[in-house]
């Protein structure tokens, strides 16, 4: 069985994701401070 077929949304992360969380972060959020943003990969 495929490692991708496991995970949630059936796909590999990207930078891309990272990215629209932190352009998240900086335009539209700007009351939120001090969280953790936790990127969950699952290992082979």
């Amino acid at each position: 069985m495929h490692i991708i077929s496991k995970t949630l949304l059936k796909r590999t992360g990207e930078p891309d994701d990272i990215a629209r969380t932190v352009l998240f972060l900086i335009a539209d959020a700007p009351y939120i401070t001090g969280q953790i943003i936790a990127v969950m990969a699952v290992a082979a």
